[in-house]
């Protein structure tokens, strides 16, 4: 196993931003990563408004526990099936104005089938909010 220290942490993204300086740097917002480096709260669109949608270059869409699967990353859930708020971070994407790719991310997800149906639930669902 690994520890959480092989995990990128809040500190090493804003270091990675930080030192590198430029807008052509851009990171993937995964919700399932983003919220073990936001405490597990199921809240990772705090962290995303933290670093700022417009340093987003990629969506890797998935929910998550709050748990980590052995080899030390986190535990992919199909939208719904975690504690992450699926509507905030869609939300929060929309009003920082993300123009980019969703990819549903169902890595290891028993059934990646019905995960993938799930994910394209909760875009459609808020789409239909937004219009």
């Amino acid at each position: 196993h690994r520890d959480l220290h092989s995990f990128p942490t809040r500190r090493s993204s804003d270091l990675i931003l930080e030192k590198a300086n430029s807008p052509k740097l851009k990171i993937i917002y995964d919700p399932s990563h983003f919220d073990l480096m936001n405490a597990s709260t199921g809240k990772p669109h705090e962290m995303l408004k933290r670093i700022g949608v417009d340093r987003v270059g990629y969506v890797q869409f998935t929910d998550a526990d709050g748990t980590l699967r052995d080899g030390g990353t986190s535990k992919h859930l199909a939208c719904g099936d975690g504690h992450v708020d699926i509507a905030a971070s869609l939300q929060t994407l929309h009003q920082g104005g993300f123009q980019g790719w969703i990819m549903l991310d169902e890595w290891e997800v028993p059934d990646p089938y019905d995960a993938c149906l799930k994910g394209k639930r909760a875009i459609r669902s808020f789409n239909h909010l937004e219009e």
